[in-house]
C-alpha cells in the first residue's frame, strides 16, 4: 500500500448518533466506509480498492459548524 500522503475524504452519516457510534466502534467504521466506497467508488481514491487503514481524525471544518 501506498502512503496516504494526508488525505482527507468527508462522508456523509446520517446523523449524529450513527456517527457518534462509528467513532467508538472502528469495526462499524470500516463498514461504513467500505459501503460508501462499494455505492459511490467515484468519490474515492481508486488505490482505496486495495486497502485502506485509519491514520486519525480531521478537525472539524468551520464551514461545517451550524
Amino acid at each position: 500500500m501506498r502512503p496516504s500522503y494526508h488525505k482527507t475524504l468527508c462522508l456523509p452519516f446520517g446523523s449524529e448518533a450513527f456517527y457518534q457510534q462509528c467513532l467508538d466502534e472502528s469495526g462499524t467504521f470500516r463498514a461504513h466506509v467500505n459501503a460508501q466506497l462499494q455505492a459511490r467508488p467515484e468519490l474515492f481514491p481508486a488505490a482505496m480498492a486495495e486497502g485502506w487503514c485509519l491514520h486519525g481524525f480531521a478537525a472539524r471544518s468551520k464551514k461545517q459548524t451550524y
